[in-house]
């Protein structure tokens, strides 16, 4: 019995290690807002999973006495999520990286300027149901509700590369042209 009682505070000793690992890294740096004026703007993906609009908010009520932010990996913002999973970051209508457009994967390193709120510069792509963002000050949390699809279709530009006709047909052209070369040489 007296086996069974180490081998389970050990199990219980690793678990809170665990536990409080995660809790110590999983914390915002930066205010996140989800946008869209009082409507959330929440897409179904095709391919299964979520997608919504959110705003850095570096505003004194969000993130008090921070000063300017960097944010230098993903990690920075994805931090703050305590609920769904977070799959992929994107400029929004208003980029944060210089020269990006809409949908273009976040690059880093940035910086959100002190009391600075940025409208619609971050989508988020999440699974597994709600995402909820724990604010910096901890009193508040912006949800987007898996539940709630506001918006039909997929808005990501997904082109696949489809190769024009004609150089095609010149490419089959020239390869029976000279496997018939080849025959008369033979």
């Amino acid at each position: 019995m007296r086996k069974f009682s180490t081998k389970m505070m050990a199990a219980a000793v690793g678990l809170v290690a665990m536990f409080s690992t995660l809790n110590a890294n999983a914390a915002a740096i930066v205010g996140l807002q989800l946008e869209g004026g009082g409507t959330q703007q929440v897409f179904a993906l095709d391919n299964g999973n979520f997608l919504s609009l959110w705003g850095f908010d570096n505003r004194e009520g969000a993130n008090p006495g921070a000063g300017a932010v960097d944010i230098n990996s993903a990690a920075d913002i994805i931090g703050g999520f305590v609920s769904g999973t977070v799959v992929g970051l994107y400029n929004g209508a208003n980029p944060v990286n210089a020269g990006a457009s809409e949908f273009d994967a976040l690059t880093y390193s940035f910086t959100i300027a002190d009391d600075a709120r940025l409208f619609d510069s971050l989508w988020v792509e999440w699974t597994g149901g709600t995402l909820v963002y724990a604010q910096p000050n901890g009193r508040s949390r912006s949800t987007a509700n898996s539940t709630n699809i506001t918006r039909d279709g997929d808005p990501f530009p997904r082109t696949v590369p489809v190769s024009e006709p004609t150089p095609i047909a010149l490419l089959g052209l020239g390869l029976l042209m000279a496997g018939i070369a080849r025959r008369r040489r033979s």
